[in-house]
């Protein structure tokens, strides 16, 4: 009988450790996707960056929801952000990889400014987007080839930029997308035929170097 109970307790225990993963996994993912992260990401963000006037987002205080900063919006039930818009503010810096933390967010503008480096990979971890303005920057390097992960995307603007090599051929799997923009930059080689499968695209504009 010994060996059996210490069989049950081992178990007993074993289901008590597993039970305590397990909620402690969901907490770790409801800490993950809520406003408060949001709120860290857009504060480390800002803390990047350098805005002209330097006082333009000073609505943007640690102690306050973000839902009441300027240029932020929110859901309907103020529970995330789901819009950002910090164009034309003369910023300089580079566009943080932490931008994918922002995992509810539709809209995305950062159009005019004077942002640099490249263009993080975190932000095809942004499933909801819909709207994507990086145009007149002097943003560099390659177009992220999981953008594609973006299925939602309606706009895709990254004219006036530095961006160098191909279009990636996943761009046509955005079968959303209205607005493909990418003139004014540094890219070559073909244009991906299957882009004009794109039965919902409005605008199109590459100008790329064959």
């Amino acid at each position: 009988m010994a060996p059996i109970l210490h069989l049950s307790i081992l178990h007993i225990l074993i289901f008590f450790v597993l039970c305590s993963c397990i909620l402690h996994n969901t907490y770790v993912t409801s800490v993950t996707l809520s406003l408060e992260t949001d709120k860290q990401t857009l504060i480390y963000l800002k803390s990047q960056t350098i805005t002209q006037p330097p006082d333009a987002l000073v609505t943007w205080d640690p102690n306050s929801s973000p839902c009441n900063w300027t240029r932020v919006s929110c859901d309907d039930r103020r529970q995330r952000v789901v819009g950002v818009d910090l164009s034309s503010l003369g910023i300089s810096g580079q566009v943080s990889p932490h931008i994918g933390n922002l995992s509810f967010l539709t809209t995305l503008q950062l159009q005019d400014n004077r942002f640099q480096g490249i263009i993080p990979e975190t932000i095809t971890d942004l499933l909801r987007l819909r709207v994507l303005n990086i145009s007149f920057n002097s943003i560099q390097g390659t177009i992220p080839a999981n953008l594609s992960h973006c299925i939602e995307l309606r706009v895709v603007d990254f004219m006036q930029n530095e961006l160098s090599g191909s279009i990636p051929e996943d761009l046509t799997l955005l079968v959303n997308l209205q607005t493909l923009n990418l003139a004014g930059n540094r890219l070559y080689g073909s244009i991906p035929p299957s882009i004009g499968n794109l039965s919902s695209l409005l605008t199109l504009k590459l100008g790329t170097n064959n």
